[in-house]
């Protein structure tokens, strides 16, 4: 399990510098949010194929899907924010006191980004089966391995 939760923090990790490797300029240019966009239209192909959901599931899911996507990221964004505090207060030779304060913080943040598992199965199996709730992992799964595959093919 905790291999499985590290190896997602770092595909997660991972996919934010894919546009680095891409090269778009950067976050914020027009560049960067035609690539998201392009993505974000694949992910939305990929997941309601595999998923195989009605246009009534898709109706419900995907706005509860992109609520806890956002939350995801934000908890994602909070524990690199907290792992490059913590980095620079080591690099600057901080007290232990200073350092450990960092420490439990990014300890925290990455508790909220593993937690967005559970609530993710929560939320969704609300408005989708259990069986296509798990398919979801899968395909969020599969989804991240296929753009990894291209971005290597790519480079």
């Amino acid at each position: 399990m905790f291999i499985q939760k590290s190896l997602l923090t770092v595909a997660l990790s991972f996919i934010s510098l894919i546009p680095a490797f891409s090269g778009n300029p950067g976050p914020g240019c027009r560049e960067d949010k035609e690539w998201k966009e392009k993505i974000l239209a694949e992910k939305i192909a990929f997941f309601t194929s595999e998923l195989e959901l009605t246009p009534e599931e898709a109706q419900v899911f995907w706005p509860v899907y992109n609520q806890l996507q956002d939350e995801r990221a934000k908890y994602h964004h909070e524990a690199r924010t907290c792992m490059k505090l913590l980095e620079a207060s080591i690099d600057n030779g901080d007290d232990e006191s200073e350092i450990k304060a960092l420490l439990d913080n990014y300890i925290e943040a990455a508790e909220k980004c593993d937690n967005m598992r559970k609530k993710t199965h929560e939320e969704i199996s609300k408005v989708l089966s259990e069986r296509k709730t798990a398919k979801l992992f899968i395909t969020e799964e599969r989804f991240m391995m296929k753009k990894f595959k291209s971005l290597k093919e790519k480079n």
